[in-house]
């Protein structure tokens, strides 16, 4: 709810450095700027793979 990095910035980077850790471990796929929820499940209705 708050932007920390003024005020702990030394958190802030070990925050991002884990969660950029995480990704690799976890295979974490970023979700494009332009990604919308309704048309991916238009797409998926089309095809059969809404679930």
């Amino acid at each position: 709810m708050h932007n920390l990095y003024t005020a702990k910035p030394k958190l802030v980077e070990e925050l991002k450095n884990a969660y950029g850790l995480y990704q690799k471990t976890n295979g974490v796929i970023p979700v494009p700027d332009d990604y919308d929820v309704l048309k991916q499940l238009v797409k998926n209705v089309k095809r059969g793979n809404a679930h």
